[in-house]
């Protein structure tokens, strides 16, 4: 069974000029928090770049999300969003590109 292909369903986030944005979050580990980390960039209807998630020795969740072509108003309020949630301790954001 082949995967179809969807990249002219879903076209790319933003034009490449605008560079990446990369959110660095530390939340408490806990089965509802990764979905509600997701959420404020889906619902930009966004799909990030780049996921990598672990629970560290101290049995806190951190999370490395990127998303290329994401305007910084938009990273900044998704940055808000995120740094509002009941679980997120920090959330730190840097611009590549």
């Amino acid at each position: 069974m082949s995967i179809p292909d969807r990249s002219t369903a879903f076209p790319s986030n933003h034009a490449p000029a605008d560079g990446s944005a990369c959110f660095s979050i530390h939340a408490m580990c806990a089965p509802g928090t990764l979905p509600r980390l997701l959420a404020p960039v889906g619902q930009r209807s966004l799909v990030p770049d780049r996921w990598h998630s672990i629970v560290a020795s101290d049995g806190e969740l951190q999370v490395d999300v990127q998303v290329d072509g994401l305007p910084t108003r938009d990273a900044d309020l998704i940055a808000a969003k995120l740094r509002a949630l009941i679980d997120v301790r920090t959330v730190l954001i840097c611009r590549k590109g």
